[in-house]
């Protein structure tokens, strides 16, 4: 079916926009005149044109009366730029095919109406599965208005994340940790909690392969941090937040917010830890739509208590340390760790001597 066709070149010229465009969806878009493919484009940056106006621009040509193919609805309201369904009805396009409906409440359909109220011919709903599995970030972020969590395990064969507490320790090897930076840089936001913020001292930076650093994210419940950790100094400081609660330390909190920390206070939730729930809210309203948890095994338990995780990149070395901390902890927060997770698996690839593991939580 040829509508299908389009769409996919759609798909593949969205997926461009991976790590560039967030919070906004990856979209492509492609026009047909005549039966010929006569300009192409795609949402490049945040900020930057929308795909189908980057795609009347490169057009070149008279585009009236030809048929627009894009994979998410144009967009209806004033953002960062002006409403894409306007230039489409300037333009003269006659029609539109649409992969999916946004999701976004100020848009869902009203793009849709806009353009047939003026003339354009508007068919939607062609594979509306795959377009929201390469936008699954931004829908799950406009649908719950949370952001998307990824977990990312680097553990041995007997999953240990370390040999003993309080000691950094490399798990896999430097090919796997490149692939762990090119997913970082797919995300807004990585996050760890104190103890590991201390034990590895990271910069949670993009160094391995080309792309964005994301924000960096702490949860410390009492603000004991070591302020001359590597994320708590400039420049990385100055887009690293950290969540504390009421009981925390105002001489650090003072040190902090001069070096250009973003101090942020939590609820806490029953056990006395950071409200993860609350946080993830507060995370999404400062336009965070994904965060990868890279740490440690209390932090890995609890996301995963709470039911927040929606995939896993789960690197497993050919190593046995018998002894050491286990990835997941019963007695991390106090409540007994879930059972019978079901998982899809979506990737495996083995990286010289390290399984690479990636998989949704159904």
């Amino acid at each position: 079916m040829i509508e299908e066709e389009l769409i996919r070149e759609t798909l593949r010229l969205a997926k461009k926009g991976l790590g560039k465009v967030s919070p906004n969806p990856m979209v492509g878009a492609v026009i047909v005149k005549n039966g010929e493919m006569i300009s192409k484009g795609y949402h490049r940056f945040f900020g930057g044109a929308h795909a189908e106006i980057d795609a009347i621009k490169r057009a070149g040509k008279d585009i009236r009366k030809s048929t627009l193919y894009v994979n998410l609805e144009p967009c209806f309201h004033f953002g960062k730029t002006p409403p894409c369904v306007k230039a489409v009805v300037k333009a003269g396009i006659k029609k539109v095919v649409i992969g999916d409906i946004d999701p976004n409440p100020k848009i869902k359909g009203r793009g849709i109406n806009y353009l047939k109220e003026n003339g354009v011919d508007v068919t939607c709903g062609i594979l509306v599965d795959e377009c929201r599995k390469l936008n699954e970030v931004f829908y799950k972020y406009m649908v719950t208005e949370m952001p998307y969590i990824g977990l990312k395990i680097a553990q041995t064969v007997d999953g240990k994340i370390s040999e003993k507490k309080g000691k950094s320790t490399n798990i896999t090897s430097i090919d796997s940790r490149r692939i762990v930076h090119r997913i970082r840089s797919f995300y807004d936001a990585v996050l760890i909690g104190k103890n590991t913020a201390v034990i590895d001292n990271p910069a949670l930076t993009v160094r391995l392969c080309k792309g964005r650093s994301p924000k960096r994210i702490i949860l410390d419940e009492n603000l004991k941090i070591d302020t001359r950790l590597n994320l708590l100094n400039r420049p990385l400081s100055e887009n690293t937040l950290i969540f504390t609660t009421s009981e925390f330390d105002h001489k650090i909190k003072e040190k902090l917010l001069s070096k250009g920390v973003e101090i942020i206070l939590a609820k806490k939730d029953k056990n006395g830890l950071i409200d993860l729930k609350f946080m993830l809210r507060k995370s999404a309203k400062l336009c965070i739509s994904s965060i990868i948890v890279e740490g440690g095994s209390k932090i890995f338990t609890s996301f995963i208590n709470e039911g927040l995780v929606d995939k896993i990149y789960l690197f497993i070395a050919p190593k046995l340390f018998l002894k050491g901390i286990n990835t997941f902890s019963n007695s991390v927060t106090g409540l007994e760790l879930i059972k019978n997770i079901n998982l899809k698996f979506e990737k495996i690839k083995r990286i010289k001597n390290d399984l690479m593991i990636e998989a949704v939580v159904k």
